[in-house]
């Protein structure tokens, strides 16, 4: 990118961009997003402890240049009653180079036990394309952590 020193941050011994450091990017950004979505804009209500649950569908899209600038976004993709899906995106040049999801559950801090989170409204068709696949993806996962370990290797 247009920075040298913040280059050099991201580029690993063999010239390469180093892949963690741009999964630490997305996680931060995606929590921001998660926190603001969760906000129910009253000063006096205690924030929800949110927590990365997973991350998936990390993919390499293009080879990334570290002599050019990135962006990175991201946006809610899936709510559930206390979990939310947030897809990460970085682009380079307009073209999306790497994307992931992120998988965030929200706690109460007094009790540390599940707590509901504002709901999604997709309003676009890429939303609810977006929606629909995550609902799918969140049955799927309820349907195998219910599973014995044994049916889940089948």
């Amino acid at each position: 990118g247009s920075d040298a020193a913040l280059r050099e941050r991201y580029r690993n011994p063999f010239g390469s961009a180093r892949t963690g450091i741009l999964l630490e990017d997305m996680d931060a950004l995606a929590g921001n997003i998660a926190f603001k979505h969760s906000d129910d804009n009253n000063p006096s209500t205690r924030p929800l402890l949110l927590v990365t649950a997973s991350v998936d569908q990390i993919k390499m899209e293009k080879p990334i240049v570290l002599e050019e600038d990135m962006e990175l976004s991201g946006k809610v993709a899936w709510v559930g009653r206390s979990s939310m899906r947030i897809r990460m995106q970085f682009t380079q040049g307009g073209s999306k180079v790497m994307g992931a999801a992120f998988t965030f559950v929200a706690r109460d801090r007094n009790t540390s036990k599940s707590t509901p989170i504002n709901p999604l409204m997709p309003i676009s068709e890429e939303e609810k394309r977006h929606y629909d696949e995550c609902e799918q993806s969140s049955k799927l996962q309820k349907e195998l952590r219910q599973r014995t370990p044994e049916q889940r290797l089948e």
